[in-house]
């Protein structure tokens, strides 16, 4: 007579090779955007326009290494700005933004809030990636505004200038210079998730994925357990008849 394995004592086997896959996968897990680098001090009494010729930047030194997937700020259109692009950049040696773009997203002007104190979440189709200590800016645009006043962008100041890891800056010819305002921030929230470590990816195609291994093995627990209970089942019937 031929012994079968038991499936209730397959289940202890099913653990141990469980076990194995999961400590062979690389350590990560899948982060939540979270807020990073801010300045929000809720306060709209004054802002800078934005229209045409003239961009206006916001830098921000990062807190440590992480992804940018969006940023918030407190903007106001005002009539019709037209497309409005918000960008990350680094800086250049003087601190200004150096107009390499490592993100980028525009968005129509008409779908931001029209009354002041609002804050506008811009999402970025391809996050960057921030390295901790550097300095970076936000730049915003609205190259082609309506053409009846006041058709134009307002983003807000922060009163006072306490923002420690940067400073507000204008450009009066679309980004080819820039000049500091040290005595002013613009409002800002940076959001992002925490960039993992080598081991916690894997590359397909060239493109790199963090690797999440309770999302990997779950599945696979669940697939034992139903083969498991599925088995007993039949055979408990079985020997019913």
């Amino acid at each position: 007579m031929n012994k079968l394995l038991k499936p209730t004592r397959m289940f202890p086997f099913l653990l141990v090779i469980l076990s194995l896959l999961f400590v062979a996968l690389p350590v990560g897990i899948a982060y939540a955007a979270q807020l990073f680098e801010s300045y929000n001090v809720a306060t709209y009494s004054s802002g800078f326009n934005v229209q045409e010729n003239r961009w206006v930047a916001q830098t921000f030194t990062a807190d440590s290494d992480h992804s940018v997937t969006s940023v918030k700020l407190p903007v106001e259109k005002r009539g019709n700005p037209g497309d409005v692009t918000v960008s990350i950049q680094g800086t250049d040696g003087n601190g200004h933004p150096d107009g390499t773009e490592l993100a980028s997203e525009t968005i129509a002007g008409s779908t931001l809030p029209s009354g002041g104190g609002v804050w506008a979440e811009i999402f970025f189709t391809i996050p960057c990636d921030l390295t901790g200590g550097q300095k970076y800016a936000i730049v915003v645009r609205a190259p082609a505004p309506g053409t009846v006043w006041p058709d134009s962008l307002v983003w807000w100041l922060g009163d006072g200038g306490t923002y420690a890891g940067g400073n507000a800056e204008e450009s009066s010819n679309s980004g080819a210079t820039w000049s500091s305002n040290l005595t002013n921030d613009l409002q800002f929230e940076v959001y992002g998730e925490e960039t993992l470590p080598e081991a916690a990816h894997f590359a397909v195609g060239g493109e790199v994925y963090p690797v999440n291994k309770v999302a990997l093995v779950v599945p696979w627990i669940i697939l034992a357990a139903a083969i498991i209970a599925g088995s007993v089942f039949l055979i408990r019937r079985k020997a019913y008849k």
